[in-house]
């Protein structure tokens, strides 16, 4: 079969969306082997040019689809890969007889850390195997039960260490860290964000002993956090990347890598990378050691214009120095870099206020910041003049959160009055967070309510304050602490809440229940074992009403569900001091009748407070993220690789003295300058703390602006557009109005 054949087969498959390839796309396409970079902009279609190169390798090439590894930035990304390849796959097969026995199923697609897992488990490798792989969730109650660096009380050394890394530590950052410091929790938060880059950014462990001092003191720290996790057969993400590399150049690794000649196992011959520019520098060495055999088949997509994951570790270097690394790499290798900046999405007017708004920070244009595009994003041809000539990009104001908000909700609600838009799912609110119990997407919520308007936050950090979470928690502690002796202060509200929606909401068999077994409690000895473990015990709370009625509601039962996990990962812990035995396993206090105090303290500091402090969300429903009839309110980071009809965006504003100016450096830049001189052949910084931070901060917003499709609204105080703000632009009104942005509404 050849490349026309497969893309004359593809463009007559029923409900396909009609899309002419550009000559960008179909270089991508055609480009030979080896080392390739696409630089992918905004709505340049680089996911469906990514399936299509993944179906011309098997179906043209007759690439075996095991040789294929994948890898996405998330899980839905993956699934969403998956799902459109099988349904391109299954449309060939009908169409050619050769395709038939195509398997494109067998393509190893996912996350790299669920890849490096998943593959570390099928070729049985020693030093992963039985490993449990946790979330960053489980990853700091973990620090917190086990890290000594976290749970042993200040000294001069430790107290010097957290004050170095004070910016990482938890806690508000308006509140001394010295003050800080003092919370075993603000110490593991922090030791968490520290743990990964040690790992990510390949740092010499060895180099920061010899540098003495705080950083032998974190040395120390680290390698007792790593005796830790192989102690109890514990990964966190960064570590299975490590333990990734490792098993590459072990003998198992090589039969993976270099197969053993059967169909089963041909080894890895192309690597396909998606989202490139969020890439930490250890992925980076993973991708280059899959493709090191030649011709080095790496293929990287990515924009370094939409990296906003550097909290998370990504390191844009990675991208923008991607030809530099495959020659230091592999010598005088041939790169192709192919540039897609024909959009398809967006109102020409749009295209062009992202254009303006990523230049428009001097910062942006120095050297090392950007990759070497071909030029700026261009409306494709049959966007072009189609969507009208209207003004696209608007401005609204208000002189308060509140006030804004009214505006915007009165916006949207005349537009379905004036039937613009059919659904408030048609439009979207974009902010950095959209937490609802502060005083940022609150008055949202709210003045989209007062006009008749639903809304739909799935990370409005909202899960423990569900009525059947806390039912369900408040009988768990009704059990275990029914006079609440071991509560600590801080966290009397929170617990008291769940007891009070307990004694609410139980039905009379659940309080009969409860009732016999405090009884039970009451009548064991000191140090006596219970007959059932904490998760034995939940499980039965659960089969007594109201819960088997609230699990025929899906999203009750998908809460509940995820309650019942998050207790598992919680209750498998091993406790410090007794590996043998988990936190699962109950037995009575020192001196009887109760539950030992010491797993009532560890529950509470241990789970109770780090939920309290970290926040939950509802899970996502990947496949309806805008249920009808509700207005989408999302963090900018949710958005990404979404699109929207209409798009309304908004800096979160003041709250209470608590928000930091995102211009100004973070945690996240002073940590990457900390651990540069402990790097393993880093690449140069581009810029200084408070330069990579203006970086950030161009880049957020320009991800945030590419959503839309017809229409997109700037929300802004008015002292903002007259002061500057970080998502207008470099001067705020005199930059606005030199690229002829129009106010929907004038300051009263």
């Amino acid at each position: 079969m050849t490349l026309n054949e497969l893309l004359q087969i593809i463009e007559r498959m029923p409900g396909r969306s009609a899309m002419t390839l550009t000559p960008s796309q179909h270089q991508v396409l055609e480009a030979a082997y080896g080392p390739l970079l696409v630089i992918a902009g905004p709505g340049s279609g680089k996911t469906e040019v990514l399936i299509l190169r993944c179906l011309r390798l098997i179906y043209v090439d007759q690439i075996n689809p095991r040789s294929l590894f994948v890898s996405t930035f998330t899980e839905k990304a993956a699934r969403e890969l998956q799902d459109r390849l099988g349904s391109y796959a299954a449309w060939i097969s009908s169409q050619s007889v050769e395709a038939k026995d195509i398997d494109v199923a067998h393509i190893r697609i996912g996350t790299l850390h669920s890849l490096c897992n998943d593959i570390m488990h099928e070729f049985r490798f020693s030093e992963y195997q039985n490993f449990r792989l946790m979330d960053e969730l489980e990853q700091l109650i973990f620090i917190n039960e086990h890290s000594d660096l976290v749970r042993k009380n200040l000294n001069t050394e430790t107290r010097t260490l957290w004050t170095r890394f004070g910016s990482v530590v938890g806690g508000f950052p308006n509140i001394p860290v010295s003050n800080r410091i003092r919370s075993r929790l603000n110490r593991a938060i922090g030791f968490r964000n520290i743990v990964g880059r040690l790992v990510e950014y390949r740092v010499n462990i060895q180099e920061m002993w010899n540098a003495g001092d705080e950083w032998a003191t974190l040395a120390d720290g680290y390698q007792d956090y790593v005796e830790q996790l192989e102690n109890t057969y514990r990964s966190d993400f960064a570590h299975v990347q490590a333990k990734f590399l490792d098993f590459i150049n072990s003998p198992r690794g090589k039969a993976f890598l270099h197969g053993d000649g059967t169909p089963d196992n041909p080894g890895i011959s192309h690597v396909l990378v998606d989202e490139y520019q969020d890439t930490n520098p250890i992925q980076e060495e993973i991708y280059f050691s899959l493709a090191q055999t030649k011709p080095h088949n790496l293929t990287v997509v990515g924009d370094d214009d939409q990296a906003i994951y550097r909290f998370r570790g990504g390191t844009v270097d990675c991208l923008v120095g991607f030809e530099s690394t495959c020659h230091q790499t592999w010598g005088n290798v041939d790169v192709s870099t192919i540039s897609l900046l024909e959009n398809h999405r967006s109102h020409e007017r749009i295209v062009q206020w992202c254009n303006d708004f990523i230049t428009s920070y001097p910062e942006m244009s120095a050297e090392g910041v950007r990759s070497q595009r071909a030029g700026n994003l261009i409306p494709a041809s049959e966007i072009t003049g189609k969507y009208g000539d209207y003004p696209s990009v608007s401005l609204i104001t208000g002189n308060s959160n509140q006030s804004l908000a009214r505006h915007f909700a009165d916006t949207v609600r005349g537009m379905l009055d004036n039937r613009i838009i059919s659904d408030p799912s048609d439009c979207a609110l974009l902010m950095r967070s959209t937490r609802e119990n502060n005083a940022w997407a609150q008055p949202y919520t709210t003045a989209l309510q007062d006009v008749g308007i639903s809304v739909h936050n799935p990370r409005n950090n909202a899960f423990l304050d569900q009525t059947e979470v806390k039912t369900a928690l408040g009988t768990l502690v009704s059990v275990l602490d029914p006079d609440l002796t071991e509560v600590p202060r801080q966290l009397q509200r929170i617990v008291r809440g769940w007891t009070d929606a307990y004694d609410s909401n139980a039905s009379i068999e659940l309080k009969r229940y409860v009732r016999r077994a405090k009884s039970e409690i009451s009548t064991k000895t000191p140090g006596q074992a219970f007959q059932i473990g904490t998760s034995e015990l939940f499980y039965i709370i659960l089969s007594f009403e109201p819960f088997p009625s609230w699990q025929q509601d899906i999203t009750l039962s998908i809460r509940l569900a995820k309650l019942t996990q998050l207790l598992e990962s919680y209750t498998s812990m091993p406790r410090t001091y007794d590996q043998s035995r988990t936190r699962n396993w109950l037995a009575a206090s020192a001196d009887g009748h109760e539950v030992s105090r010491n797993w009532l303290r560890s529950f509470y500091w241990g789970l109770v407070g780090i939920l309290n402090y970290e926040g939950m969300n509802d899970d996502e429903d990947e496949y309806d993220l805008f249920p009808a009839g509700r207005l989408p309110i999302m963090t900018i980071f949710q958005a990404k690789g979404l699109q929207f009809p209409f798009v309304f965006v908004a800096e979160r504003g003041k709250a209470r003295g608590r928000s930091r100016d995102p211009r100004e450096p973070s945690g996240t830049h002073e940590i990457e300058s900390l651990l540069y001189p402990f790097r393993t052949n880093p690449p140069n910084l581009a810029g200084t703390d408070a330069e990579r931070a203006i970086h950030d901060v161009a880049r957020l917003y320009y991800v945030a602006y590419s959503r839309a499709q017809y229409g997109l609204f700037i929300l802004a105080h008015y002292d903002a557009v007259d002061e500057g703000s970080p998502h207008l632009g470099p001067s705020g009104r005199q930059w606005l109005d030199s690229v002829g942005i129009p106010s929907l509404n004038e300051k009263a």
